[in-house]
């Protein structure tokens, strides 16, 4: 370096030329800057987007003013998976023409017909399977293998993304219709806390909007933490607080009302009801203790599945807790056993 100061500067302009240049250590720590400051600015917003999408964007949009939904799917229609591939091909879903994912049926049930009603969201809907794979199809299948004079029909009212509230709603304007035996439910851990009085009742906790970012977040995909992971532990924090201080929950009075509605709708049609829980792990204990005093206490029959081992082989993915077709036939079997076993069909 010496060297070079005492070169003409002529010439030393052109060696300079010469040598590569190498960054200085200011301008690493500017880039270095630059880059941090981008990452927060992209924090800030998934945090922002997060808050706006779960506090002030309507979940169901299809609601009319008495809080009905007006509408299923679009009837005759054809619902895309987009991040759903089948051998290569992505998965597409026929709706039928009354809105909702099976077969035609007409909605005067034919004689020496059993119909079930089976209502849920995307679990029951069958996300990521195609529509004879799906838990009320296998169900069907295997009550039909009975070789009875009598004919079995699943009816398959699972939507994406409803809950218990909407259950209610799509029962008693649209499923109750159909005339069924027996009404069925999936009822999965995000029933319990995506129901709009939960949402209500939570909606100002900080570790909630939290725990939906980060359970929405690109990072946990990329880290393959469940999707529920999160909030479950959030919800967790805080029914052990209210636990804590006695608080009987806004969203525990509401759950009880919406299964005494359903009760009172399958009394009104001489029919049952029978609720399930997924064998998953994702459940609380607060959770599965008050479903079972409803159950007690408005007579509906309530099974609570067991864990399925090695459940992670059953999942859509390890980051997607759906099952795939194994853990539908799984579930269908489970249930499939408590009805025979239960003597609702000879």
């Amino acid at each position: 370096m010496k060297y070079i100061k005492r070169m003409p500067a002529i010439h030393k302009k052109i060696f300079q030329k010469q040598i590569p240049k190498k960054l200085t250590k200011n301008k690493i720590k500017k880039y270095r800057l630059i880059v941090l400051s981008l990452l927060i600015g992209l924090i800030i917003l998934s945090l922002f987007y997060t808050y706006i999408k779960f506090i002030y964007i309507p979940i169901f949009p299809s609601l009319d003013q008495e809080g009905y939904i007006h509408t299923l799917y679009p009837p005759n229609s054809t619902m895309h998976e987009p991040e759903v591939k089948k051998n290569g091909i992505h998965l597409t879903s026929h709706i039928n023409s009354y809105g909702f994912r099976d077969y035609e049926y007409t909605i005067k049930k034919k004689t020496n017909t059993f119909r079930i009603v089976f209502l849920g969201d995307s679990f029951v809907y069958g996300y990521a399977n195609e529509l004879k794979d799906t838990i009320p199809k296998q169900l069907e299948k295997k009550l039909n293998g009975l070789n009875h004079s009598v004919i079995y029909e699943v009816l398959n009212f699972g939507f994406k993304g409803l809950s218990l509230e909407q259950y209610v709603k799509v029962l008693k304007k649209h499923a109750i219709r159909f005339e069924p035996d027996l009404i069925i439910i999936g009822y999965l851990y995000n029933d319990h806390v995506t129901s709009i009085s939960y949402k209500k009742e939570y909606q100002d906790k900080f570790f909630i909007r939290l725990a939906y970012f980060l359970s929405n977040n690109c990072i946990s995909r990329k880290l393959r933490i469940s999707n529920n992971f999160f909030t479950q532990k959030a919800f967790e924090y805080y029914e052990y607080k209210n636990q804590e201080e006695n608080i009987f929950t806004e969203n525990e009075i509401s759950v009880y009302n919406n299964f005494k509605e359903i009760v009172l709708l399958a009394e009104s049609i001489n029919g049952d009801v029978v609720v399930f829980t997924f064998p998953m792990d994702s459940y609380t204990p607060n959770m599965l203790s008050w479903l079972k005093y409803s159950s007690n206490h408005l007579g509906f029959k309530l099974i609570i599945l067991p864990p399925i081992e090695d459940v992670e082989k059953f999942y859509v993915s390890p980051f997607d807790h759906h099952f795939n077709v194994a853990g539908n036939e799984i579930i269908a079997q489970r249930i499939f056993e408590y009805l025979i076993n239960n003597s609702y069909f000879y």
